[in-house]
């Protein structure tokens, strides 16, 4: 049960990841669909729009048990970028946005539904070569969570300020340079993804600390991963 967790766990993070390629690869925020959506209610029912915030929280991995319907929105959007007409938008910076907008497709040409995007969900289908986050992306995107995870495990533990607690973390790695010291304070505190060079520091780091603080928290997790 453990494993298949986190192979869905994995399988979120890099759905995320991709969906925020494609998005960029468009020149989107994360309200245009949404906005295209106001703009051109015939085309795209309000009720079937990609709200922006569900955009967001699906980029950063946040959505566990997303709706059928999310899918099925991201079905329309994906049919709509197919179209020739987008539909009367008034405005230019959103005209231009969608006008330039590709759909995703398989690589026989076909267009990506509901079910697609459900399978890339799972982790059954992967995305097209130019847009699918690179494994080390992944790994780094994981790792952080499970570091920030730990470490707020550990703040709790031992009843300290998370500001005191990353000083204690920072102050035992040595001699860091400032980048490093911002990357690792940005994990544990505003929820950025570690740069993968950066991750073992940050792990050797945070397991010199909790096993100083909090040795118990380190045998809890070794025998949590070997179930």
């Amino acid at each position: 049960m453990q494993s298949l967790q986190h192979k869905l766990d994995a399988a979120r993070v890099q759905f995320g990841k991709f969906l925020r390629n494609w998005r960029r690869s468009n020149d989107w925020s994360v309200t245009t669909a949404q906005d295209w959506a106001k703009a051109c209610p015939a085309l795209i029912p309000w009720s079937l729009r990609v709200a922006g915030g569900q955009w967001g929280n699906l980029e950063n991995g946040k959505v566990h048990q997303p709706q059928p319907s999310t899918f099925i929105q991201l079905g329309v959007l994906n049919e709509c970028l197919a179209l020739e007409d987008r539909g009367p938008i008034k405005d230019r910076t959103l005209r231009d946005r969608v006008q330039r907008a590709q759909p995703v497709r398989h690589p026989d040409g076909r267009l990506w539904g509901a079910e697609d995007w459900f399978a890339c969900y799972i982790g059954k289908l992967e995305g097209p070569a130019g847009l699918w986050p690179r494994q080390e992306e992944i790994d780094a995107e994981i790792e952080t969570k499970l570091l920030r995870n730990l470490f707020e495990r550990a703040v709790e533990h031992v009843g300290l300020r998370p500001v005191s607690a990353a000083m204690q973390v920072l102050r035992g790695a040595g001699d860091l340079p400032m980048e490093q010291v911002e990357a690792i304070e940005n994990a544990l505190f505003a929820g950025e993804r570690l740069a993968p060079a950066i991750v073992p520091i940050a792990r050797q780091a945070l397991d010199a600390w909790v096993r100083e603080a909090a040795p118990e928290l380190i045998t809890s997790e070794a025998e949590t991963g070997a179930s």
